[in-house]
């Protein structure tokens, strides 16, 4: 199964309809059935999407979590998946970027 490493501005173009990104996000979303979240994104997402959609749009994605493809990384442990995820194959750790940058 493949995965692939979410940053905050995958999230937050993601969670914001109207972010000129959002259509992108959403078609990178659905073309993986696992997405890894760092924990540590959460804060950013959180301030980003609240400060430009609001509030209810953090809650809801917060809520929606379990029932996402987004598996959570604890904080303790992103960096060690991060980097096997780099050695195993640096084009599926970078697919997120490469398909942002189109």
């Amino acid at each position: 199964m493949e995965a692939v490493l979410a940053d905050t501005g995958f999230v937050v173009a993601l969670s914001n309809r109207l972010d000129a990104r959002h259509r992108e996000a959403l078609a990178v979303y659905l073309q993986f059935s696992q997405i890894l979240l760092p924990q540590v994104v959460l804060v950013e997402v959180a301030y980003l999407v609240g400060h430009d959609v609001g509030i209810p749009t953090v809650v809801a994605f917060l809520q929606g979590l379990p029932a996402s493809r987004f598996i959570l990384i604890p904080a303790t442990d992103h960096v060690c998946i991060v980097q096997q995820m780099v050695f195993a194959s640096m084009q599926t750790a970078m697919v997120l970027q490469t398909s942002l940058e189109k």
